[in-house]
C-alpha cells in the first residue's frame, strides 16, 4: 500500500480494500432484532477510546431498535403502501427508511469527527446486509502471505485473516 498517495488537494488517499479490517459481529441474542455486539474489539485498543466506541455502538443499536418498533404509524404506512401498490413510497419515506438514513448520518458524523482522525473508518452495516460492521484500520496495510511452491517460487496469497 502506498502511503504517499495524495489527491490534488494535498489530502492522502487510502484504498480501503488494501487496509486491515476488523468485523463487529451482529448480536443474535435477541433473535432477529438488528443489534451489534457492544464488546470492545482488542484490535481497536490503540485507535479508539473504549467509552466513545461503546457509546457509538449503543446509539446505533438504539436507532435500529426504534426503526423496528411496531407502532400505529408503522401499521398505517404499510396499509397505505399496500392499498396504493407501494406507489405511496414515491411520495413519502417510510419510518424505517428515515431511521436508516439517521443511522447512516450517525456513522458519517462519527467518522468525520472522531474515527478517521484516529486512523479508523467505520462502514455502514447496511452495505454488509446488517451481518457485521466493517471497521477499516487506515494505517495498517493488509498483510499478504507468501506461498512457496515445490520449485522455490514464492507468490503472494491473499486470504482471510482470522480474528
Amino acid at each position: 500500500m502506498s502511503l504517499n498517495n495524495f489527491d490534488s488537494h494535498g489530502k492522502r488517499r487510502i484504498l480501503l480494500n488494501e487496509c486491515k479490517k476488523v468485523y463487529i459481529q451482529r448480536d443474535y441474542s435477541q433473535a432477529l432484532v438488528i443489534r451489534f455486539s457492544t464488546e470492545f474489539p482488542e484490535e481497536l485498543e490503540n485507535y479508539i477510546n473504549r467509552q466513545l466506541w461503546t457509546e457509538f455502538i449503543n446509539n446505533l443499536n438504539q436507532i435500529y431498535s426504534d426503526a423496528e418498533k411496531l407502532s400505529s404509524r408503522a401499521y398505517m404506512e404499510n396499509i397505505i403502501a399496500l392499498l396504493t401498490c407501494h406507489l405511496s413510497r414515491l411520495c413519502f419515506k417510510s419510518f424505517w427508511t428515515k431511521k436508516l438514513e439517521e443511522a447512516e448520518s450517525l456513522i458519517e458524523e462519527a467518522n468525520q469527527q472522531h474515527f478517521v482522525k484516529d486512523g479508523v473508518y467505520v462502514g455502514n452495516p447496511l452495505d454488509k446486509g446488517f451481518r457485521v460492521i466493517e471497521v477499516v484500520l487506515l494505517d495498517e496495510p493488509f498483510s499478504v502471505a507468501e506461498k512457496t511452491d515445490k520449485d522455490g517460487i514464492s507468490a503472494p496469497v491473499q486470504g482471510l485473516q482470522p480474528r
